[in-house]
């Protein structure tokens, strides 16, 4: 009966030892590159699958130094930011019925202390790590923001910012 145990300890301890060579050296059980297409391309079951596997392209980085583009959207509001009443679960149908529709606060977006808290949003955007510098060194963050751009244009005009709230769009349309 020892002896058994003995035998029985070995081979566990030797599969142990292999278990941890194979982790240790990246040796992968399988050859498949992707994993099994079980729904339609797209679903976001099986887009969540792709991901866990790490064949979904969503997060890798480029070789060629393409960017993504993100966009950042104003007004939504934080605590129900989508009503996914009428949509399928199973992802079905046109684009707004699969994932819903924006809820936005009723904020004026015009007043000065959103255009200000507008630059201050993408002054902070620059700042993340996540965000595209450019390819050459010293490179500014690539923020493409036009509530900045407008005040710089302001400011290189010698005209006032925040711009007043009923001014606002007569402004932005002189400034396009």
């Amino acid at each position: 009966q020892k002896r058994n145990r003995a035998v029985v300890f070995g081979v566990f301890g030797v599969l142990f030892v292999a278990g941890i060579a194979c982790a240790a050296t990246g040796v992968r059980l399988t050859n498949r590159a992707v994993t099994e297409t079980y729904l339609v391309d797209g679903h976001p079951l099986q887009v969540t699958l792709n991901l866990l596997v790490g064949t979904e392209d969503a997060f890798s980085p480029q070789d060629d130094s393409r960017k993504r583009a993100g966009y950042f959207v104003f007004g939504v509001d934080p605590k129900n930011p989508i009503d996914r009443s009428g949509t399928d679960a199973l992802g079905e149908g046109e684009e707004l019925e699969k994932v819903g529709k924006p809820v936005f606060l009723d904020v004026d977006l015009a007043a000065p202390d959103a255009q200000l808290a507008m630059v201050h949003m993408c002054d902070e955007m620059k700042q993340m790590a996540s965000v595209y510098k450019g390819a050459t060194a010293g490179a500014g963050a690539e923020v493409h923001c036009f509530m900045s751009d407008f005040r710089r244009y302001r400011t290189a005009m010698n005209l006032s910012f925040p711009v007043p709230s009923r001014e606002l769009v007569p402004a932005l349309w002189e400034w396009r």
